[in-house]
């Protein structure tokens, strides 16, 4: 069975380290990252789709009471 060699480092506190895992292990590794990687896309899209709905909800009011002028862009 084939073994790869892998560094894996944390962002957060720097700490390394690097080991020797067969293949399948990496594999599984590898999905499991991409599902955290979707999930954390999933959530950052859910998040700028709320952030854009509250400004349209601010925006609307003030746009049909002609309140905002050029300044304002």
């Amino acid at each position: 069975m084939q073994r790869s060699r892998v560094e894996l480092g944390c962002p957060d506190c720097g700490h390394h380290r690097v080991g020797v895992f067969y293949e399948d292990a990496v594999q599984r590794f590898g999905a499991r990252l991409e599902q955290g990687t979707d999930a954390l896309v999933e959530a950052l899209e859910q998040l700028e789709r709320s952030n854009v709905e509250r400004e349209i909800e601010r925006f609307s009011p003030a746009l049909d009471r002609n309140q905002l002028t050029a300044e304002d862009f």
